[in-house]
């Protein structure tokens, strides 16, 4: 594809110890390491463990929707642990979300990325419809969530594979990070996603960075799994 696209692999359903070896093992080559149900069972000293088995970014995937005072508080904590990527809901809206930025910054570094999660991938138009109506889509609701992001100072955006060529071409959104998640070979059972697309059409449509991770933890070899998808990438 020849187009440089930062992989975050998404670390889920994984106990400490298989994460850690994962890490150790192709973390230096991925853009991030992503957590979510292991930063909640382990609390933030993992975000610690991963950096120094290799990761060289933690993501950690908390996706933060509450007032802005207290998305504030965490995003204290979270700073504590040296973070260096959390998301947001941005169904919270502007206030939360400018919030988040202005609450988490590391200590001794750059300001950590904070990105918004314009629409979770299980959700479907059927979905939307129930709860707003016919009046918008999926598409509508995304791009105006992205738009809110970017104007609470985020830098970058969560989206599924169906909504990146379009938030890719939008010119406001230009230099915004564009993550899409919910990427599935044709073959791979989507589960509990509704939003899905493949890899080589995700960044073909214009994704700075991909989360993958089943097809790389569940496989038999996941260091052999990994060099097979950086080599369908480049």
């Amino acid at each position: 594809m020849n187009k440089e696209v930062g992989i975050c692999l998404a670390l889920d359903n994984m106990s400490a110890e298989n994460a850690l070896r994962l890490t150790r093992e192709v973390g230096r080559r991925c853009y991030a390491v992503k957590i979510h149900s292991l930063y909640h069972a382990e609390g933030g000293s993992i975000v610690g463990k991963l950096r120094n088995a290799g990761a060289p970014r933690v993501w950690v995937d908390v996706k933060l929707h509450d007032t802005p005072e207290t998305v504030a508080e965490s995003m204290t904590r979270l700073n504590h642990h040296g973070v260096h990527i959390v998301t947001v809901h941005a169904a919270g809206m502007l206030g939360m979300m400018q919030a988040a930025v202005n609450h988490l910054v590391l200590s001794s570094g750059p300001r950590t990325a904070v990105w918004a999660v314009t629409m979770l991938t299980s959700i479907s138009q059927n979905d939307v419809e129930r709860d707003c109506g016919t009046l918008k889509t999926i598409r509508d609701i995304v791009l105006g969530r992205a738009l809110m992001a970017r104007d609470a100072g985020l830098g970058g955006i969560v989206c599924s594979p169906q909504e990146i060529h379009m938030l890719a071409k939008h010119p406001d959104l230009k230099g915004m990070a564009l993550a899409v998640t919910g990427i599935r070979p044709p073959d791979m059972d989507v589960g509990g996603h509704k939003r899905v697309g493949t890899l080589r059409q995700t960044i073909e449509d214009g994704a700075t960075h991909v989360v993958i991770g089943r097809e790389i933890t569940e496989a038999e070899d996941p260091v052999e799994a990994f060099d097979a998808l950086v080599a369908t990438i480049n």
